[in-house]
């Protein structure tokens, strides 16, 4: 097992301008003259500070703090995009609309499609939205189909750089099951702590003013061929004990590269499995973050 030569690897397949379709994901529209405010009092990052062609970061929590989703958010003419996982996509529109009750907001899904530029540009007449966070490759999220280009039928390359950013994916299996410090929402800029209240704020808000962050996300590369699917669990090295659980995981130099929730505390201490450094700090106490 050679973590630091998969890593290589993996960072060389993504220096290499790349077009694929994010056909795992879905668009959804939100609209109407309180588009802003409605969302702001939703979701978990500061709506206020989204850019044009930027594509921020957002958590959608549920009471408890626990995150359904881990958004991308994009400013548009007539209000926002959101970007989600497809499989939770009906959900999120469902569990939206229950909280519009007389603001002026529409929400749907949208019939455009999506794709993933990987070290390339957007192109004239395309929408197109860079990823704030990811440190690692310049990507920008496409919306509309680019002219005469195929694009790989896989997004696993896309999936692949989010994990080697530390920037994570929430699917079904692992919806509500997490707080945003242990995705490292908190870090990679997924949660604001000077907005405002949102669901499950003053959950979220106690674990970073209380001390140290029982758990975290870390890049590990595994030995397995064949990727873990999100929501797998990980074992300790001495014991069939569960210590962890997969966030996401993507097949690379005949292991696999995945995203993983450990405890913060004793991240090293999975099965056959070697830690592959992230491009920001995980500090020993969620104040000092």
């Amino acid at each position: 097992m050679d973590a630091a030569a998969a890593t290589a690897r993996a960072f060389d397949a993504l220096s290499r301008p790349r077009l694929v379709a994010l056909d795992s994901l879905a668009l959804i529209e939100v609209g109407g003259e309180d588009a802003r405010e409605f969302l702001q009092a939703q979701l978990g990052g500061d709506v206020g500070a989204a850019q044009p062609e930027r594509a921020q970061l957002n958590a959608y929590c549920n009471p408890k703090g626990r995150v359904i989703a881990a958004l991308r958010l994009i400013p548009r003419a007539e209000g926002f995009w959101l970007v989600a996982p497809a499989e939770l996509a009906d959900k999120l529109i469902m569990r939206l609309k229950m909280f519009v009750l007389r603001a002026k907001v529409e929400i749907a899904h949208s019939q455009s499609q999506l794709f993933g530029a990987i070290n390339c540009n957007g192109e004239e007449g395309i929408s197109h939205a860079e990823l704030d966070g990811d440190t690692a490759v310049s990507r920008k999220i496409l919306i509309g189909a680019p002219a005469e280009k195929s694009a790989e039928k896989t997004d696993a390359f896309w999936r692949l750089a989010d994990i080697l950013a530390g920037l994570p994916q929430v699917y079904a299996p692992t919806a509500e099951q997490f707080l945003p410090q242990a995705l490292n929402l908190d870090l990679t800029g997924g949660v604001s702590f000077t907005k405002g209240c949102f669901p499950g704020q003053e959950i979220v808000a106690r674990l970073r003013h209380r001390g140290k962050v029982k758990q975290r996300m870390f890049a590990l590369f595994l030995p397995d061929a064949t990727p873990p699917a999100p929501g797998a669990p990980l074992l300790a090295e001495d014991s069939e004990q569960k210590i962890g659980q997969v966030v996401d995981a993507v097949a690379c130099d005949g292991g696999s590269i995945a995203g993983v929730v450990l405890p913060a505390a004793a991240p090293d201490g999975a099965k056959n499995s070697a830690r592959i450094k992230l491009p920001y700090e995980i500090p020993e106490t969620a104040e000092a973050a």
